[in-house]
């Protein structure tokens, strides 16, 4: 597969897309345990480079990973396992950044997870150490959507609660995103207004968090040398322009003096 099916586009693409096919089959050599471990161990960059790429030319109406949201959407009986693999399937359709895609894998989690609550736990767990920010929001974002619309079960919720409190809250710094801290925070607040106890301070579960803001700063004089496209230059390549509307479209007012933020 390496040496010969991945080394052309067309070939590429139908293996990905038979992935997905037996993503959901128990023991099945490429089901979507084997998904998991081969985007888990990627860095961002290069998974970007290749499955988000991937994901935004194939997904289409009745393509498969089209259908794989469908059927998450309609899913009435499917044992636990199987739908464990195609949750995984569904997390990592959210590197995508088309926000429908990922909108629509989202809501299709949810549908999924509904009154699994172990599965739930078992789908956070898989993902706690995920290095993509739009995956790691997204499974918690689903996380509040499955425990809103669940019946209630204060045995599972209450090890829920209990997780996502020392997974995201119980740590010197909190993970520095709002919206993930937003979805974990409010897992726990509904807990607790349903009548569940606690044996934790909420204070560390409440806003205002604790997180360092890394910044590697550069003058604008640095980022133009860096990054500006110079059809002259040996080595010109296209993907010089990229970096520079990237650049451009976040040059603040006071970056450059021309309320451009």
């Amino acid at each position: 597969i390496n040496n010969v099916v991945l080394q052309h586009e067309y070939t590429a693409n139908k293996f990905w897309d038979t992935v997905l096919q037996v993503a959901a089959i128990p023991r099945h050599q490429f089901n979507a345990m084997w998904l998991h471990r081969v985007l888990t161990n990627c860095t961002m960059a290069d998974r970007d480079a290749w499955w988000t790429i991937w994901l935004k030319d194939n997904y289409y109406k009745d393509g498969t990973i089209d259908k794989i949201i469908q059927w998450a959407y309609n899913c009435k009986n499917a044992n636990d396992e199987t739908v464990k693999l195609i949750c995984l399937v569904l997390a990592w359709f959210q590197t995508s950044t088309n926000r429908k895609l990922r909108d629509c894998s989202t809501k299709a989690l949810i549908c999924l997870l509904c009154n699994r609550w172990n599965t739930l736990l078992d789908i956070l767990r898989l993902f706690e150490s995920v290095n993509d920010p739009y995956v790691f929001e997204r499974i918690y974002c689903a996380a509040y959507g499955v425990v809103l619309r669940s019946e209630l079960n204060i045995i599972h919720y209450a090890e829920l609660v209990d997780y996502i409190y020392h997974t995201i809250f119980n740590k010197d710094e909190i993970y520095p995103h709002i919206l993930l801290r937003d979805y974990a925070r409010n897992i726990i607040e509904y807990y607790i207004h349903i009548g569940g106890s606690i044996d934790f301070d909420m204070a560390k579960v409440r806003p205002p968090y604790k997180s360092a803001l890394s910044l590697n700063s550069l003058s604008n004089d640095e980022l133009d040398k860096r990054y500006e496209p110079n059809p002259d230059a040996p080595g010109f390549e296209k993907y010089h322009y990229a970096a520079s509307h990237i650049l451009s479209s976040m040059t603040t007012e006071h970056g450059r003096g021309i309320a451009n933020y």
